[in-house]
């Protein structure tokens, strides 16, 4: 792991948690107990740097942080979800596979490549053979999908990993890449709205949870081709379900 990284995650630890997990970041680090030692003797000098009054004392922080992080890139959700602290989990309610590593790696591999594959696929539509210049993979609520040129079809378009089928095989013919691909390099506007269907601290706390303004909306600038996603995120297992979030575009 990167220096900057290591860094980045000691102060956050100090930061939010309070306290450093030693032996959970030693294992996670890879590195050694004076490494760590040399690590944390870093990121105080470089807190002390910014204005913060900090010492070492048996390994741990003591005095003021600064107000504002000093080593970004290690978000404190990232640190939660790593599994770091022992009391984290994750439930996937739906359940879904995971990708088949192997056509992963071959997907991949294709894009690194510049490789046109040939593989089945189960769409709504049935099961086909397709031929695919894939050029980008995309993890959406939890479902891996790539984009690709279908040269059957003759238009880019997205699949799902665990709806393909091997095995992957090559195919002699020129690959299209993503240069032509409007819907996913062009960026549209969008509008989160909170649903009018709720009220009061309904309300309030949807415009807190998402972080939208006081008339409850939010403008957010989102890939074409993923805006689709995005509005399913919202959407619910029935036609009397109400969203707390709406789309506009």
């Amino acid at each position: 792991m990167k220096k900057e990284l290591r860094y980045a995650w000691i102060e956050s630890c100090y930061r939010h948690l309070g306290h450093l997990p030693k032996k959970a970041l030693l294992d996670m680090f890879g590195t050694s107990e004076a490494s760590m030692s040399a690590d944390i003797r870093r990121v105080a000098e470089g807190i002390n740097e910014a204005g913060g009054r900090v010492e070492i004392h048996a390994g741990r922080f003591v005095g003021d942080l600064p107000s504002n992080t000093v080593f970004p890139g290690a978000a404190f959700q990232d640190l939660i979800r790593s599994g770091l602290f022992g009391f984290y989990r994750s439930v996937d309610v739906e359940l879904r596979l995971e990708p088949d590593p192997v056509l992963l790696g071959k997907v991949a591999s294709a894009i690194a490549r510049r490789q046109v594959i040939e593989a089945a696929y189960c769409a709504g539509s049935g099961r086909a053979v397709r031929r695919l210049s894939p050029h980008s993979i995309i993890e959406v609520l939890g479902r891996m999908h790539f984009r690709a040129y279908d040269h059957g079809k003759n238009a880019y378009s997205d699949f799902v990993f665990t709806r393909l089928e091997g095995p992957i095989r090559d195919v002699d013919i020129s690959y299209v890449g993503p240069e032509m691909d409007e819907a996913d390099a062009q960026r549209d506007a969008v509008t989160l709205v909170a649903n009018a269907y709720y009220s009061g601290e309904d309300r309030a706390a949807i415009i807190r949870e998402y972080g939208l303004d006081p008339s409850g909306q939010k403008r957010h600038r989102i890939r074409r081709s993923d805006v689709f996603y995005v509005r399913r995120k919202f959407e619910g297992p029935t036609t009397d379900f109400q969203p707390r979030i709406m789309i506009e575009e």
